[in-house]
């Protein structure tokens, strides 16, 4: 394939006219995401590869972790392998890193990779960056980063469409999968205009809505389904019901059969709550802890990737996350209290008038 055209049907937001330059130059790509992938990461991971696999690429998929179990329902277009080591003698002449605020969230080879120490085999390795994160630092070659974009799936849904691929089959619902988990089945700000024109596209290029939702949705295991009674009985508010907070032990887990991917979903699903304006999950993981936080999304929301960064952390103003060296209660002290003045300053003013010193 030589020249570029759209199958969409409107011009898109966004223009992926030099990503899609930069794939059809190369031809061995490696494609990688973020470690422990969500729906965005693994449906952008895989539409990728469907991708350079139509333009008759050579490519090879790498994380770093595994395959959640909520997701083991995405069928992947081909081997994934766990790092770098285990590619043999492949050497790649392009890598392609998708929803990765930064380069260390693909994991330690990722980060080496971003800093140029690669395999002495390899030589020098370009890289295309596809992100959505507004305080992604740019790191590619190519930067297909576009902040007001839903999810990550979207600027690739936007590439394919560029590079004259339907938005159909796998493919379709690979991207339809990144739409739905980045926007909360379409429920959160994220879910803009835009978004809903490209899964709008999808469902008239033949996705069977329902039965994209018996797969991603209706797969609980009894353990799940009894571990989140556990933490919903359990859960804590602040700030007078404006933050919910939910706790997650490795014991927890372990006495339900569960894994972290057993907590997907649980950070919005607390923000059902009438009066909360921010969810924060914490879970336990090594010797130290990962928090979650969530906003009711929006222009005029609690900003929580400001918080997350302040604990050197990061994502987007409605979702963001951070990892502390701190045991689950100790992470949760130390949240609240840079979140609780945060909300209770944003509960007084209007988002003008929040600064950092909230922070």
């Amino acid at each position: 394939m030589t020249t570029l055209k759209s199958s969409a049907q409107n011009d898109p937001p966004f223009d992926p006219s030099a990503a899609a330059e930069l794939l059809l130059q190369r031809r061995k790509i490696l494609v990688t995401a973020h470690v422990n992938p969500d729906g965005d990461a693994l449906g952008s991971l895989c539409a990728l590869a469907r991708i350079c696999l139509g333009l008759g690429k050579e490519v090879r998929l790498v994380c770093q972790s595994e395959v959640p179990d909520f997701l083991s329902w995405v069928e992947l277009p081909c081997p994934l392998y766990s790092g770098y080591a285990e590619l043999g003698g492949w050497i790649p002449d392009l890598a392609v890193f998708l929803d990765c605020g930064r380069p260390e969230r693909a994991g330690t080879d990722g980060k080496e990779l971003a800093r140029g120490n690669v395999p002495p085999a390899w030589g020098r390795v370009d890289i295309l960056n596809i992100d959505h994160h507004g305080d992604n630092p740019r790191f590619g070659l190519v930067n297909f980063v576009e902040e007001k974009a839903g999810a990550t799936a979207e600027l690739v849904g936007l590439l394919a469409e560029r590079l004259g691929l339907a938005l159909s089959g796998p493919l379709g619902e690979n991207i339809y999968l990144g739409l739905s988990a980045d926007s909360g089945n379409f429920s959160f700000s994220s879910a803009t205009p835009n978004l809903f024109s490209m899964a709008a596209r999808i469902v008239r290029n033949g996705l069977k809505v329902e039965e994209f939702i018996a797969k991603s949705e209706n797969n609980w295991s009894p353990g799940r389904m009894r571990l989140w009674g556990e933490l919903l009985l359990h859960l804590r508010l602040f700030a007078e019901g404006r933050v919910v907070s939910v706790l997650i032990t490795n014991d927890m887990l372990a006495r339900y059969h569960c894994k972290p991917g057993d907590l997907e979903g649980l950070v919005s699903f607390v923000r059902h709550l009438r009066s909360v304006d921010v969810s924060l999950l914490v879970r336990e993981r090594g010797e130290g802890s990962k928090i979650s936080l969530r906003s009711m999304g929006g222009a005029r929301s609690v900003n929580v990737q400001r918080v997350a960064a302040h604990l050197g952390g990061g994502g987007h103003r409605s979702a963001a996350a951070a990892e502390l060296p701190l045991p689950p209660a100790a992470a949760e002290k130390a949240v609240l209290e840079i979140l609780l003045p945060a909300v209770e300053e944003f509960s007084a003013a209007t988002l003008d008038e929040i600064g950092d010193s909230a922070l």
